[in-house]
C-alpha cells in the first residue's frame, strides 16, 4: 500500500498540475484556432507524459521521439494560427518539459544523448510563427530556453544523485563482504585450530598411550561441532547485527580455549561494559579471540595464556599476553602477511581504536588493543 501510494501520489499531483494550466490555455483561448489542432495535441501530450514513467530506461527514448514528433506535426498545421494568444499552450509545454526531465534522469544514456537534443528543439521551435512578430517570438524562445534548462538540469541532478547512491550502496556492500570475510576467517580459525591442536596430540600418544586418543577425539567433535556452529553465527550477521559476540561472550571464549588448548591463563575484566557501543564490544571479542587463536598456533612451549580488559578513562584496554615461542617455519602472528592480524587492525581501526602486536620484553607475545566506549569513527561516517 505504501509502495502504491509513494507512486500514485506525484502522478496524480503532475496531473492536477497539467489540468491547471490547460485550464488556463482554455481561458486563455489557445485551444481556438486553425483545425482545431491545438487541444487533442495537448490532450495526447499530457497522457503521455502522465505514463512516461513506465516504458522504462530503453523505452523513454522512444517516447520521447514521439512526443517530438507529435510536438512537430503539431507546430506545423498551426504556424500561421493568428487567433491564439500565445504562440505555445502551457499544457502541452509543461507536458514535453516533463518527459524530457525524466529523460534525461532515468532515459538510457546513450540513447537519451541523441533523443534529448531533439525533444528540446521541439521545444524551443514551438514560438517560430509565420505573423512575424519578432518580440513575441524572441520572448517566447527565451522562456522556453529557460524551461528547457531546467527540466534537463533537474533532469541530470537526479540522475547524478542516483549514480552517487548506487555507488555508494556497492561500496556498502563491498564492506560488508570483506567484513563477512573477516567474521568467517576468525570465527572459523579459531576453532579449526583447536582441531588441529587436538589430533596432532592424538596422533602423538596413539602409539604409547592409545586411551588417550578417545579423549581427545571426543574433543575434536566438540571443536568440530562449536565450528560449524561459528558458521551459522557468522552467516546469521548478514541479516542480524545484533547477535554479534562482544565482551559479555569474553569469558565463555577463554573457558573454551582452556578446555581446548589445554593452557592454563588467566582473565581479568575490570568494568563497567554495559554502556560500551555495540561496535566497540564486537571489536574486543575479535581482538581477544584471534590472540587467542594465535597463542594456540603459534606459541611453542607456553604455559599460560592471560587476558586482561579494563575500563579506562579513554576507553577500553585489551591486553594478551604467552609466554611461548613462535614455532619454526610458522608465520609469527605480528608479522606482514597475517590475514587475520591485518584485517583485525582494520576492524580496530573502523571503530576508532588502535592495535599493537609483538614480542613481550621477557620473552612471549603480547596483543594490545585500545577502544573507545562509544561509537568509532567508522560508526560515525
Amino acid at each position: 500500500m505504501r509502495s502504491f501510494l509513494r507512486a500514485a501520489v506525484p502522478r496524480l499531483a503532475a496531473a492536477c498540475a497539467l489540468a491547471a494550466l490547460g485550464l488556463v490555455d482554455l481561458w486563455l483561448g489557445e485551444f481556438s484556432g486553425q483545425g482545431g489542432v491545438r487541444l487533442p495535441w495537448a490532450v495526447a501530450a499530457v497522457a503521455v507524459a502522465l505514463c512516461a514513467d513506465r516504458p522504462g530506461p530503453r523505452g523513454l527514448p522512444v517516447l520521447a521521439v514521439a512526443q517530438a514528433a507529435g510536438a512537430a506535426g503539431a507546430w506545423w498545421a498551426t504556424r500561421h494560427d493568428q487567433t491564439a494568444g500565445m504562440p505555445f499552450t502551457l499544457s502541452a509545454t509543461a507536458a514535453l518539459l516533463g518527459v524530457l526531465g525524466l529523460l534525461t534522469w532515468r532515459g538510457d544514456p546513450r540513447w537519451t544523448a541523441v533523443t534529448a537534443p531533439v525533444l528540446a528543439v521541439s521545444v524551443l521551435v514551438q514560438p517560430l510563427r509565420g505573423d512575424g512578430d519578432d518580440l513575441r517570438t524572441a520572448v517566447g524562445v527565451l522562456v522556453l530556453v529557460l524551461g528547457v534548462a531546467l527540466a534537463a538540469t533537474a533532469g541530470l541532478a537526479a540522475r547524478l544523485t542516483a549514480a552517487a547512491r548506487t555507488r555508494q550502496l556497492e561500496r556498502a556492500r563491498a564492506a560488508q563482504r570483506a567484513e563477512f570475510a573477516r567474521d568467517l576467517h576468525d570465527f572459523v580459525a579459531h576453532h579449526v585450530t583447536g582441531i588441529v591442536v587436538h589430533a596432532q596430540g592424538a596422533a602423538a600418544v596413539a602409539g604409547r598411550d592409545p586411551e588417550l586418543v578417545l579423549p581427545a577425539l571426543r574433543e575434536i567433535e566438540r571443536a568440530g561441532t562449536e565450528a560449524v556452529d561459528a558458521m551459522r553465527r557468522a552467516v546469521g550477521l548478514l541479516r542480524d547485527d545484533d547477535r554479534a559476540p562482544g565482551l559479555a561472550e569474553v569469558p565463555a571464549l577463554v573457558e573454551r580455549f582452556r578446555r581446548t588448548s589445554g593452557l592454563p591463563g588467566g582473565l581479568d575484566l575490570l568494568g563497567p561494559f554495559a554502556d560500551v557501543h555495540p561496535t566497540a564490544s564486537t571489536a574486543a571479542y575479535r581482538v581477544v579471540m584471534e590472540a587467542l587463536t594465535n597463542a594456540r598456533e603459534h606459541a611453542r612451549g607456553a604455559t599460560a595464556v592471560d587476558v586482561a580488559l579494563h575500563r579506562t578513562a579513554n576507553g577500553i584496554a585489551i591486553r594478551v599476553t604467552d609466554d611461548g615461542r613462535s614455532v619454526p617455519g610458522h608465520p609469527v602472528p605480528g608479522r606482514p602477511g597475517g590475514f587475520g592480524l591485518r584485517g583485525l587492525r582494520e576492524r580496530v581501526a573502523a571503530a576508532g581504536g588502535t592495535l599493537s602486536a609483538g614480542p613481550a620484553p621477557h620473552g612471549g607475545w603480547v596483543v594490545e588493543a585500545g577502544l573507545p566506549v562509544g561509537a568509532g569513527v567508522g560508526e560515525e561516517a
